[in-house]
């Protein structure tokens, strides 16, 4: 606490001078001087110290932790700057025989792609499935080039191309879903799996994200048995149902439980009765939160005396579907965050006991139409440490956003109006964006 508000004070100090500095000798008008005395002064409103303490990544004898914390962000970045980008480049660099990937697209990642390319050229066997549209598009522009460039890498639309696409359609139509996995096999031995996108937000910082490394020959085993379903053109209802997927040992204290989207149907098989048996504690943080059966497994948890508290993204949380407003007439604490990226984490943290994470939103969708991966973690020190992580997030976010929710872009959102993103999805970006006006302190580029 007392390095705190050293750190605090001695902030406050070189802002004051700077201020004086500037003021005095900075050949700029009157009114220039207001608006730099205005900003400088700003900055003082927020508490430092909250950067200053984070909560440190958690590993285990056979399981390595990765936070991204997005707040910490001021934009986007194609450099690997993050431990979690790290530590997949660093499993990229020591594969000795297979990489398999499952992941929704790739932007503006230069590093992890040459490390791949690097990995081929070296006669390592680097398959993949990426999600496509139709018209062989991806969310993300450079995902097309990456395909061209390494190969062996197939799409969930190339279904289409096959007989059964009639079949499939029959059940839903293929461009509802979208193969939405974020994982890495490596050797068949190691899993990084979690909820970020190998992306300049994602990896690259900026979105607020958890990923897990897995050293485990029978974990890996179900995650090739996945790819290998999907490499070979059986996507989404299409694939068969993994069996002995629970409760593996993978060290003295942690065990792991995997499904796989859609066949396991997941929410409705298992995270229903791990929600339905907490007694003291139900902690989420989630992009998209609008599954109703769900909605109403955290409300009756509520209702039981368990603590049940979330924290969503701005822009999923100003979508008609979001979950917020129930939960909140419930009289479940909620917080919408108010930094640049997304809270793009799936995640909660149950009974200080099980860790639940992967690429699954907590969506109709994700859990009936799309390839997802989610796991249950059973340990208790890592839950523990996951729940530190979680308080650390919420003292972060201003309190008045348990009551408003803020813009994704604009004043109410920190660095959104300068991160070249729209965050909002409404077409216009930073200082073209009329919700930016306060903050860019200029007129609107027509």
């Amino acid at each position: 606490m007392i390095f705190c508000l050293i750190i605090k004070l001695m902030k406050k100090i070189f802002l004051i001078v700077t201020l004086l500095i500037n003021i005095i000798t900075l050949p700029v008008s009157a009114s220039d001087k207001n608006i730099l005395i205005k900003s400088l002064t700003n900055q003082t409103k927020y508490s430092y110290c909250q950067n200053y303490f984070v909560i440190p990544d958690f590993k285990t004898e056979n399981l390595s932790l990765f936070y991204i914390d997005g707040y910490k962000y001021k934009r986007p970045s194609a450099k690997s700057r993050t431990k979690a980008a790290k530590a997949l480049i660093t499993e990229i660099q020591n594969a000795k025989e297979s990489i398999y990937f499952a992941i929704y697209g790739i932007a503006e990642q230069p590093e992890i792609e040459k490390a791949l390319l690097d990995a081929k050229k070296r006669g390592v066997d680097v398959k993949g499935v990426v999600d496509m549209t139709q018209d062989n598009k991806n969310i993300y522009s450079g995902t097309e080039k990456f395909v061209e460039s390494i190969g062996n890498i197939h799409n969930d639309y190339e279904i289409a191309d096959k007989n059964v696409k009639d079949d499939f359609d029959k059940e839903f139509d293929i461009t509802a879903a979208i193969m939405h996995n974020k994982f890495f096999v490596f050797d068949q031995k190691k899993v990084f799996t979690g909820s970020t996108n190998i992306s300049n937000s994602g990896v690259g910082g900026y979105n607020t994200n958890v990923n897990v490394l897995i050293n485990s020959q029978e974990i890996a085993d179900l995650y090739t048995k996945e790819f290998e379903q999907m490499y070979d053109l059986k996507f989404h209802t299409i694939k068969e149902e993994l069996k002995n997927n629970k409760n593996i040992q993978i060290d003295k204290d942690t065990k792991v439980s995997v499904f796989f989207a859609p066949k396991n149907k997941v929410f409705a098989n298992e995270l229903h009765h791990l929600l339905k048996s907490a007694q003291k504690t139900i902690y989420v943080e989630m992009f998209y939160l609008t599954n109703k059966y769900l909605v109403k497994d955290l409300i009756f948890a509520k209702q039981r005396g368990v603590d049940v508290k979330v924290i969503l993204d701005a822009s999923s949380a100003n979508n008609a579907f979001s979950a917020h407003h129930k939960l909140r007439s419930a009289g479940i604490p909620v917080k919408i965050e108010n930094w640049g990226g997304k809270m793009h984490t799936k995640a909660a943290i149950i009974d200080n006991e099980y860790y639940v994470i992967g690429s699954m939103n907590w969506t109709g969708k994700a859990e009936l139409h799309n390839d997802e991966n989610l796991l249950i973690i059973q340990n208790s020190a890592l839950a523990k440490n996951a729940t530190k992580h979680f308080n650390h997030l919420w003292n972060i976010i201003p309190d008045k956003y348990l009551i408003e929710t803020p813009k994704a872009e604009g004043i109410d959102s920190k660095y959104s109006c300068f991160d070249g993103m729209d965050n909002d999805h409404d077409g216009k970006i930073d200082c073209y964006d009329e919700d930016c006006l306060d903050c860019c302190r200029t007129k609107r580029i027509k």
